[in-house]
């Protein structure tokens, strides 16, 4: 639903001058054409009919997975400023003439404003006002896909982990559709329990893209929130999937890491969008 949303703000402010914008957008469902199966309803009806709208988004690559989270992140803080009486509603919004939030904070974007902040500098005299700064508290950090340590951390259930085998159970059955029980196909999400701190899915179904690019060991000892490699041919893939014939692992680790190229997109890949807390700091 989230994706359609997507879309929709898309050709709403893009589609009459930039209709490119909107086909880059658009998840590829050829994925589905497969030439020992007949998926011809896929092709046509995945994504697009309501009766889908509960499936996860599959494919998109990994650039397009990383524009939703910048358009998510630009949504959530104008509506806060709307929220918070700085700006108004501006259903016009059109071409480049639409928020963005780094532009905001660069001082480049105004949008409608119906009251900005008072400034307590006394040189700006009695009626000075100013725009909202990051360091206000105001604005959400930015949504973006996980590192593979966040994502390997929330599937084991964070600091509410019971050591389970999989994402919330140590039967593969009750938490993810995977080749022994998903009968070669998708399903929505949330038909299985959820791990310990409420996660859905993340075991199965579909395969989630990760921010890091592919390393051969995720392990870093002594290390907080280890990150990937800065550069790399490869982005990161985690979980297990309704497809892939090693789609669950049978070790310790919550499920297997792939690799995939960043403009390749999957019938069995999708994301699952995150952000840092306003409480965290880095060390």
């Amino acid at each position: 639903v989230h994706y359609l949303e997507y879309l929709y703000w898309i050709t709403r402010v893009f589609g009459a001058d930039y209709p490119e914008v909107y086909k880059r957008a658009l998840p590829d469902t050829l994925v589905w054409r497969d030439k020992l199966a007949y998926n011809e309803p896929l092709v046509e009806l995945y994504f697009r009919h309501p009766s889908y709208q509960q499936y996860p988004v599959v494919g998109i690559n990994w650039l397009q997975a990383s524009d939703f989270c910048a358009w998510r992140t630009d949504r959530v803080n104008e509506q806060i400023l709307i929220r918070e009486g700085v700006l108004r509603v501006n259903p016009n919004q059109i071409n480049e003439d639409n928020f963005n939030t780094e532009a905001y904070l660069a001082g480049q974007y105004e949008g409608l404003v119906k009251s900005d902040l008072m400034d307590l500098n006394p040189s700006s005299g009695a009626n000075g006002s100013r725009k909202v700064r990051m360091e206000d508290g105001i604005f959400l950090p930015e949504y973006r896909l996980p590192t593979e340590a966040e994502w390997e951390y929330a599937a084991s259930g964070g600091k509410h982990s019971k050591n389970y085998q999989y994402a919330g159970s140590n039967k593969a059955d009750k938490v993810a559709w995977h080749p022994g029980n998903a009968k070669y196909r998708i399903h929505p999400v949330k038909r299985k329990k959820p791990n310990e701190i409420g996660i859905y899915g993340i075991s199965g179904n579909g395969c989630e893209m990760c921010w890091d690019y592919s390393q051969e060991d995720t392990s870093s000892p002594g290390t907080k929130d280890p990150h990937g490699p800065k550069t790399g041919k490869y982005r990161c893939l985690r979980g297990g999937s309704w497809l892939y014939r090693n789609g669950l692992v049978y070790t310790k680790r919550v499920c297997n890491s792939f690799e995939d190229k960043p403009l390749q997109s999957a019938s069995n890949v999708g994301f699952r969008v995150v952000r840092r807390m306003q409480s965290d700091t880095d060390s």
